[in-house]
């Protein structure tokens, strides 16, 4: 009897506790479905903000050679052996938009996230922005990890621009252009092969590198805000450059132009909240 009455006593304390218990689990259902659905929701705006793309890559251009960094007062001797990519980004801001607007054209335009993987530690690995006038042609660069280009909007900028700086027409009509050196792959003296110096890609195989010891893959993140302050991201990944398919550069030069992406082409919209 008495254990009866202790067991009523303590009734209404298990009842509270029962109904906290359930109460926190529905409000926890409630809350995850309400995330759930807003989660969807903000996927679905995503995915229809993005399902025309107002910047696309049309082709990406990889030019490939060599080079000599020091020609001064060497006598041909103890020439420090470079190998260079010049790399041209051509964007299509007309492939939805037609015509030009605030929407299709650039205010913005930055690369970060830059990374390189070497299948070595051979040379020095140098990246950054490269004048399309001296595309194609050797020239030592200082290393980066950001490049901010300067817009040009008019015929006046483009007149006064500086063109060893980073620049970009506001209508995407250049291509962004980036240069890689791989420095100091090799001492390489001349006069002791008794061989004439070639200066591009035939350096490279005078010297006895192997293409294999300086391939790589570049990946970065070009960023652009169009003039309605929408913003829009591109990952760029040029992968196994310079492999040993490529042993034309012995040569002089290698030149490719690539056009597929497999649907991986756009500039992602990003949506703000």
């Amino acid at each position: 009897m008495i254990s009866r009455l202790l067991k009523m006593k303590h009734m209404p304390k298990i009842i509270v506790i029962s109904f906290i218990i359930l109460t926190f689990i529905i409000i926890n259902i409630i809350y995850r479905n309400v995330l759930k659905n807003k989660y969807a929701n903000e996927m679905i705006n995503i995915a229809t903000q993005n399902e025309n793309a107002i910047f696309r890559v049309e082709k990406i251009l990889i030019y490939n050679s060599a080079g000599i960094s020091n020609t001064q007062d060497t006598n041909l001797q103890d020439l420090n052996v470079c190998q260079y990519t010049d790399i041209a980004i051509y964007i299509d801001n007309k492939n939805y938009i037609k015509e030009t607007n605030e929407k299709n054209t650039v205010s913005e335009l930055y690369i970060d996230n830059i990374n390189i993987e070497a299948s070595s530690n051979r040379g020095e690995k140098i990246i950054n922005y490269k004048s399309v006038m001296d595309f194609g042609k050797f020239k030592m660069l200082e290393n980066t990890d950001y490049i901010n280009y300067n817009i040009i909007r008019t015929n006046n900028e483009n007149e006064l621009n500086d063109y060893s700086n980073p620049s970009f027409y506001t209508d995407c009509s250049n291509p962004i252009t980036l240069g890689y050196v791989n420095k100091d792959l090799k001492q390489y003296s001349a006069t002791q092969n008794n061989s004439v110096v070639s200066y591009d890609g035939r350096i490279l195989k005078k010297a006895n590198i192997n293409l294999e010891d300086i391939k790589y893959n570049i990946s970065f993140n070009i960023h652009i805000k169009n003039n309605i302050n929408e913003e829009f991201i591109y990952n760029a990944i040029i992968e196994d450059v310079l492999s040993s398919k490529d042993k034309s550069i012995y040569n002089g030069f290698t030149a490719k132009m690539k056009t597929e992406f497999n649907g991986e082409d756009k500039f992602f919209k990003l949506v703000l909240k």
